[in-house]
């Protein structure tokens, strides 16, 4: 197609170029006629013939134009003949087997180019130690006139123990008086350090391996408690601009603990250790404070919507493992202030079950709500169980036969008490036959 256009495109520039002198000369007179007359019917006829022979070759032109695959057969030819194809290929295929070859020199050397940027893992470990020994021997300093008890921290790195400590013991007044004078200074360094250990740890080259070497692994197990401190540390301790609304520093508490949530799954701990208990610690931590804000008629409204995320929470402890008695004790508590109390039966009764001394305080709460929900059977036969474990253990403490009657701690069972004029409770028996008075004679 090519050449033929080249030739149609020659034959006309020729026929132009050889046919303009005889059409000038024929149009000047050419031979003059006799008496010096111009031949005009020759030049007329030259002119029309002229017009036809350009006519066509344009027609011809005008039907054989270069196709798109004509047009990308020379722009093939072209890149083929270019010298430049031909000094890169050869380039590529040596960067390619370079590669092959030395690729696992070529990494090795950018993973040394990045622990000198952020140290060796020995480096970050050696950080680390340094870190717990410095939260290890902070002892805490309290606002004077606090009492301390067995479940009150007296070190920062206790801090990750604490809510398991006192939830067992009591919900009533979990927050601590904490000497900010004293504490803010180290508080802010240790800050700091977390912060650059967790930078570290988080471009180490050991972060993007799937199978990392035991000693990282165990540095982000550090992390993990280090956040989980810090976390519980804001959350329990007062604030030092506390207020009837915010006795804690709620988000600062809730940002650590929710980053010990996420590196929990890192660690290679069991769930019931890591991510289970950083639910917990979350949960414990809304919760309390949900339960602490009740207090004021003003806030119970925001007081129930915390501890109602409380229960997905503690949903989410459970769904990673961590299932101890005192979670559910805690749950219960939890959903008979929001008035759920069918659940709050079936948590209580969890929590009596799984409750190691058993506890007649998880027996007696567990009669408490049968006996809203009108289950007074059910509900005289746990009260007698928790009468019997008191007896048996002859422990001081809480005491099943005085509570059943005091009208701050037990107004449900009020039903059963003497003049009350719910005659199916004051009939009702537990599974021995006895009746409420009879198990706290």
């Amino acid at each position: 197609m090519e050449w033929r256009n080249f030739s149609i495109t020659t034959a006309v520039f020729l026929t132009i170029v050889l046919a303009t002198p005889a059409i000038a000369f024929a149009q000047s007179g050419g031979a003059q006629a006799p008496g010096g007359a111009a031949s005009t019917p020759a030049a007329a006829a030259l002119d029309p013939a002229m017009d036809r022979l350009i006519d066509r070759l344009a027609d011809s032109l005008s039907a054989h134009p270069e196709s798109n695959w004509d047009y990308l057969d020379k722009r093939v030819i072209d890149l083929m003949t270019s010298p430049s194809l031909w000094v890169l290929i050869p380039v590529l295929m040596l960067g390619v087997i370079l590669w092959r070859v030395y690729r696992v020199e070529i990494r090795n050397i950018i993973q040394n180019l990045q622990s000198v940027k952020v140290g060796s893992v020995e480096f970050v470990r050696s950080t680390a130690e340094e870190i717990r020994e410095e939260i290890e021997d902070w002892v805490f300093r309290y606002s004077p006139g606090f009492h301390l008890n067995d479940t009150t921290p007296q070190s920062s790195f206790s801090m990750a123990e604490y809510p398991a400590r006192r939830v067992p013991a009591t919900l009533e007044s979990p927050f601590l008086p904490l000497d900010w004078q004293s504490a803010t200074p180290r508080l802010r360094a240790l800050e700091i350090r977390a912060t650059i250990l967790e930078e570290r740890i988080k471009v180490s080259p050991h972060s993007s391996e799937a199978e990392p070497p035991q000693g990282f692994v165990r540095l982000k197990t550090q992390l993990f408690t280090l956040l989980l401190c810090m976390g519980n540390l804001y959350g329990f301790a007062r604030s030092r601009a506390a207020t009837p609304d915010r006795p804690t520093d709620l988000e600062t508490a809730l940002y650590y603990l929710q980053k010990a949530a996420t590196l929990a799954p890192q660690t290679g701990a069991p769930q019931r250790t890591t991510l289970g208990y950083a639910h917990f610690c979350i949960g414990s931590l809304k919760g309390l404070s949900g339960m602490e804000l009740t207090a004021d008629p003003a806030l119970r409204a925001e007081a129930r919507s915390l501890m109602a995320e409380v229960v997905d929470e503690l949903m989410s402890a459970e769904q990673h493992e961590h299932r101890p008695s005192y979670q559910y004790h805690l749950k219960a508590y939890l959903l008979f202030l929001l008035g759920r109390v069918p659940e709050a039966a079936d948590a209580w009764g969890m929590a009596a079950d799984l409750w190691r001394p058993a506890s007649p305080k998880m027996y007696f709460n567990h009669a408490c709500a049968l006996t809203v929900m009108a289950r007074y059977g059910e509900a005289l036969t746990q009260l007698e169980t928790a009468v019997t474990i008191h007896a048996n253990q002859g422990a001081p403490g809480f005491d099943p036969k005085s509570e059943a009657v005091n009208p701050q701690t037990a107004a449900e069972l009020r039903v059963f008490w003497p003049g009350s004029t719910n005659q199916a409770a004051r009939d009702a028996r537990s599974a021995s036959g006895k009746s409420f008075d009879e198990i706290i004679a």
